[in-house]
């Protein structure tokens, strides 16, 4: 989901924008091994997870100063993934791995941004 909204004053120009996005992914694999007699040698079982969450908000400015268009602004950015990986090999039938035998990976990261511009 996303809005921008541009407006215009005696002054200048002004906006402000907001993004809003969340992703999924789910993945699961089976595969089994078996020699040239038919037995089954191993078991394998994935499974994975992805969640993804972002947010970008910004708001800015546009002014005439004499002959300079100066600019300004703030930009906020909020990304996060989270990835949970769970994979089972074994030799005897499939079971669940043990609590806290999972692979999980979480990933956040902030930007911020300020400028200011004179053209």
């Amino acid at each position: 989901m996303a809005g921008r909204y541009d407006g215009k004053t005696s002054w200048g120009s002004w906006y402000a924008k907001l993004v809003v996005q969340q992703g999924r992914s789910d993945k699961d694999k089976y595969m089994t091994e078996s020699n040239g007699a038919g037995a089954i040698n191993k078991h394998v079982q994935e499974d994975e997870r992805i969640r993804e969450d972002q947010i970008y908000a910004g708001a800015g400015i546009a002014l005439y100063l004499g002959k300079h268009l100066l600019k300004a602004g703030v930009e906020l950015d909020y990304d996060k993934r989270r990835v949970v990986a769970e994979a089972n090999n074994m030799t005897t039938p499939l079971s669940l791995k043990t609590p806290g035998a999972n692979d999980l990976c979480t990933i956040e990261e902030v930007t911020s941004i300020l400028y200011l511009q004179d053209e």
